[in-house]
């Protein structure tokens, strides 16, 4: 059986994607996060409850778990979003 690490590399290798963090400029993100809420509200409350309402802090999360379980090294960590 494949771990998780091993089919999320898998499927960034099959997509041609590479693979690192997120980062978003500052001037994006408030019209993200205007998508980000729109989003939210077309979930059921089962779903969004266990999401952050502030899209920051859902794409530090991310990032935090890509560095954690090595899906990029922690050298690529660069502190903006």
């Amino acid at each position: 059986m494949a771990s998780v690490k091993d089919a999320v590399a898998t499927t960034f290798s099959n997509r041609g994607t590479e693979l690192r963090l997120i980062q978003i400029e500052g001037s994006l993100i408030e019209t993200t996060q205007k998508y980000w809420n729109l989003y939210l509200r077309a979930l059921s409350e089962d779903i969004k409850r266990d999401l952050s309402v502030d899209f920051k802090k859902v794409i530090n999360e991310i990032n935090q778990n890509s560095i954690r379980f090595g899906f990029v090294p922690n050298s690529f960590h660069t502190g903006k979003l």
